[in-house]
């Protein structure tokens, strides 16, 4: 009888000196490698989007994390990222605390 949803979006954006930044709830956070930048902005988005969904109530949660990325024309290998944005969505059954 109803879902609870919550969805959180991660930017990850490359800077001019090739690390990338992860933007999230919390202050951007500086990754040197393409490929930990994307893992740490998966496990942000994630983490973030299950927090909210059990602050709302939600039960037997279940995940899903989607990545769109900017490559560099012609390729698409990790080192060739410029730009991401992974969003998580979590949905659950709403908890119904019965006393």
């Amino acid at each position: 009888i109803g879902v609870v949803k919550a969805r959180t979006v991660v930017e990850i954006t490359r800077r001019e000196d090739g690390a990338w930044l992860v933007h999230h709830e919390g202050e951007p956070v500086v990754i040197g490698a393409p490929h930990e930048a994307l893992e740490r902005g998966r496990a942000f988005a994630q983490q973030s989007a299950r927090q909210h969904c059990l602050e709302m109530g939600g039960a037997e949660l279940q995940a899903r994390v989607a990545v769109a990325r900017i490559n560099l024309p012609g390729r698409d290998d990790d080192e060739a990222l410029v730009a991401a944005t992974i969003t998580a969505e979590c949905t659950g059954a709403p908890r119904f605390d019965v006393d």
